[in-house]
């Protein structure tokens, strides 16, 4: 029987993928770590300086805020995203017509430009009009600082971008669901385990490794979120409510420092790689 196709029909085939991935990818990332060892600033010939760049970042007390700021953003994600999305997709798991409506709607925050949705959350955030806390003052409670102030900015972020990747992880979990038998679930409500013991002893251990997935692509989601900082507050106050992306941008395009910007966005990778091998480690492990 003659093959389909042949190894060079394949190669040509991944080819222009290949070179496409390598321009707008690989090329980059490695022009990156090239820069981070520079004092670029934009303009004229980039000159070498070694580790000045990665000795600046360890005493420079705005990156750790940031990453602070970033962290506090992940996790919150993670209690708010996980749960939820994991309601909602428990209620609309059975194929239906109006599930699948259900699941439409949900999906559709996602689909929201991030720049529309940080608008949105302005509105609903703004200290000085926004609707929550016009709520909270007809409850008879005082406003909060939501954005723009030192403690509960990367909150605010958190809430933004759950709201806006619910319906994603909402798609996740209703695709782990589905893949479970539904012979086990039964079986298990005839021999008397009910829905909570059904799901902390069933449901849940046999999508663990979906479960993993959705955390590394949570806390690699905090690690990028640049338009609802950008929108809500500007970094500000003196660059209180900055993440690792948005100091990285500004440190790069609005101070001019190229080459120290490109050291935040290294380190931001490494970041990024460190927790992905670790939680695939873990999930080795348990494997």
């Amino acid at each position: 029987m003659k093959y389909l196709y042949t190894r060079r029909k394949c190669l040509l085939l991944v080819l222009p993928l290949f070179i496409l991935y390598t321009m707008y990818t690989i090329y980059p990332m490695i022009n990156s770590i090239y820069y981070s060892f520079t004092s670029y600033r934009g303009l004229g010939t980039p000159r070498w300086n070694d580790f000045a760049n990665y000795r600046r970042l360890l005493t420079d007390r705005y990156v750790w805020l940031s990453l602070k700021n970033t962290l506090v953003a992940a996790v919150a994600m993670m209690l708010m995203t996980l749960p939820m999305s994991f309601v909602i997709a428990y209620n609309i798991k059975k194929r239906t017509l109006r599930n699948r409506i259900y699941l439409a709607a949900v999906f559709a925050s996602y689909i929201v430009p991030g720049t529309l949705t940080a608008l949105l959350w302005y509105f609903l955030l703004n200290p000085s009009f926004g609707m929550f806390n016009a709520i909270l003052t007809k409850l008879g409670f005082s406003g909060v600082e939501w954005i723009g102030g030192l403690k509960l900015s990367p909150i605010s972020y958190a809430m933004a971008a759950s709201w806006a990747n619910m319906g994603f992880y909402t798609c996740l979990w209703n695709v782990a669901l589905t893949s479970i038998p539904m012979e086990i679930l039964e079986a298990s409500l005839i021999d008397g385990c009910n829905k909570w013991r059904q799901i902390g002893k069933i449901i849940l251990p046999m999508i663990r490794e979906n479960i993993g997935s959705m955390v590394i692509l949570i806390l690699t989601s905090a690690l990028k979120i640049y338009e609802l900082v950008y929108v809500l507050t500007g970094g500000g106050p003196n660059h209180a409510s900055e993440t690792i992306m948005s100091y990285m941008y500004t440190t790069t395009f609005t101070a001019q420092t190229y080459g120290y910007g490109m050291t935040i966005g290294v380190v931001e990778f490494t970041i990024a790689v460190i927790i992905t091998m670790v939680s695939l480690a873990i999930s080795r492990k348990e494997r």
